[in-house]
């Protein structure tokens, strides 16, 4: 068996790779970690400096590796014309380290703690820097505003239920 706390690592290098490759063209790479989920995986050196626990330590693996994207779109040119977006699934589970403070209710409830998720969405020159909004947006509107926003439209062989949020 690979060792788990690893995949973070290769994850974020297959992520480079693909951001090498693609530079010159016009590209989507979603790249969604799995270190807060259990079971709790985490490089050694993020648990040594972690002051909560292994929860702690995947959230500074996925700080780090979302620092190395960031690092790597600069060194490419592409930081200024990326849109790049950083959410969650859902809320924490309310154990082992994580916290959905001051929200009520945790993963797998109807409570905001289940479903209200932070959502930071950079792209210089369209999203000013500091903007905050309080609009209701979900990850399944996703998919026809990414779609709009590339000029063409979501798949209408099947139903979409998210709305273009422009």
């Amino acid at each position: 068996q690979p060792d788990q706390a690893a995949i973070i690592e290769r994850y974020t290098e297959q992520a480079v790779r693909f951001l090498r490759d693609h530079r010159h063209e016009p590209f989507f790479l979603y790249l969604a970690h799995m270190q807060v989920h259990l079971p709790l995986y985490a490089p050694q050196r993020f648990v040594w400096r972690s002051q909560n626990g292994r929860y702690g330590a995947c959230v500074e693996a996925i700080d780090w590796s979302t620092d190395v994207l960031m690092r790597e779109l600069r060194a490419l040119g592409l930081s200024e014309n990326t849109l790049v977006i950083f959410t969650s699934d859902n809320g924490s589970r309310g154990d082992r380290g994580g916290s959905n403070g001051p929200l009520h209710g945790a993963k797998a409830t109807s409570w905001e703690g289940g479903y209200r998720v932070p959502c930071i969405m950079r792209w210089p020159g369209r999203i000013a820097p500091g903007r905050i909004s309080s609009e209701m947006i979900a990850s399944i509107d996703f998919l026809p505003t990414l779609a709009a926003l590339a000029g063409t439209s979501a798949p209408t062989d099947w139903r979409i239920d998210g709305l273009d949020v422009r």
